[in-house]
């Protein structure tokens, strides 16, 4: 094994799910700008002390402390409280280890390397997938023409040399209670379009995590595994230009889609921002999406796929990709909208973007 360190640092709101979404007035309640998610068990001994005839087992724990909010705090009926409140009545949940420390998994890190790695193999070698040969069922589609570079099954895959830890867990301090718009429905529905509600990485958090490279298939077993002369292929520093180039592309696709609107003008701004964060990378840095909210074309072959447009609006119709799929045509936008982080009643700026540093040891 050779071991490097990942460092990744959060640029926008990053969310990652553990699956439970929570309910307001039952598993949380906000109070002065505040997210307080509640520990029923405390809550139910508080409420049973203050009234025995449990007639408070009838109402919500959040109705019942709709007058004594200060003491929830005093009574410490909660498990933790975080800035921000949620604009409905629904809260995402981050994924966090059983100490209620939230962390990024290693198999989103690892989804991430991958994706770029797939795309990079193509691209570098000005390949385009078979898109004939996809997989009927949609959840597998990719599997045959990732299978083209990847290795012809999943015993010989070549990212079975890639270890990705989770990283080092992260104090309650990270998270944030932030609303997300799925734009542009905001300018089609009333009440302000659809908004989510979710826990995320703040801005500026550093995770590190560990990335292992298992060399045994590259040499005891290169000839079983098919794996001959591609050492280098899985090697940190081609992983980062890789990354370097799948972002260049991401950041030109998201500048054009941002440019016509009159409403996203701070999202175009923070993309001109980070436009100059990826001129200004190390050697060893690289740029990418992670988490929820980042959207299709930071998790597929990207342009590999929509380059074609005949044979792409074939795909998004026997797919069923979008809502209306029978009348996707040539010119018709994919995807169509974006999650943006709200600010005040504002899109402001995109989720999951990450600046990734590779450094040995």
């Amino acid at each position: 094994m050779v071991e490097y360190q990942l460092q990744i640092e959060a640029l926008t709101p990053i969310h990652i799910g553990d699956g439970r979404e929570l309910t307001l007035n039952i598993d949380f309640v906000k109070w002065r700008g505040t997210t307080y998610i509640l520990n029923l068990d405390r809550f139910a001994q508080w409420a049973y002390e203050r009234d025995s005839s449990t007639q408070w087992m009838s109402q919500k724990p959040g109705d019942v402390l709709s007058g004594n909010l200060t003491e929830m705090e005093t009574a410490n009926l909660y498990d933790y409280q975080l800035p921000g409140e949620p604009t409905h009545n629904k809260l995402r949940s981050f994924v966090k280890t059983v100490y209620a420390e939230p962390y990024l998994p290693g198999s989103s890190i690892k989804g991430l390397l991958r994706t770029i790695f797939v795309w990079g193999l193509y691209a570098a070698r000005n390949r385009k997938p078979d898109l004939s040969r996809l997989n009927r069922n949609r959840s597998w589609a990719a599997q045959t023409v990732e299978r083209d570079v990847m290795g012809a099954n999943p015993n010989v895959d070549l990212f079975r040399a890639v270890h990705i830890s989770d990283s080092q867990p992260l104090g309650l301090e990270a998270l944030r209670v932030r609303s997300v718009d799925i734009y542009p429905t905001a300018r089609q529905t009333q009440g302000g379009g659809i908004v989510v509600d979710v826990e995320v990485l703040r801005e500026g958090i550093t995770a590190q995590a560990k990335f292992h490279l298992d060399e045994y298939g590259f040499k005891d077993a290169a000839r079983e595994l098919g794996w001959a002369g591609k050492a280098n292929w899985l090697a940190p520093g081609n992983l980062v230009a890789l990354g370097k180039a799948f972002a260049e592309i991401r950041l030109k696709q998201e500048m054009d889609y941002f440019r016509p609107g009159e409403d996203v003008k701070t999202v175009r701004g923070f993309y001109r921002q980070l436009i100059d964060t990826y001129n200004q990378l190390g050697e060893n840095q690289f740029i990418a999406q992670i988490g929820w909210g980042t959207g299709w074309n930071s998790k597929t072959f990207n342009t590999l796929l929509t380059e074609d447009r005949r044979n792409f609006v074939r795909l998004v119709r026997d797919y069923r990709m979008t809502r209306n799929s029978s009348s996707f045509d040539e010119e018709t936008p994919f995807p169509k909208s974006r999650q943006l982080v709200r600010q005040q009643g504002i899109p402001v700026r995109p989720m999951g973007w990450v600046r990734v540093t590779v450094t040995e040891g």
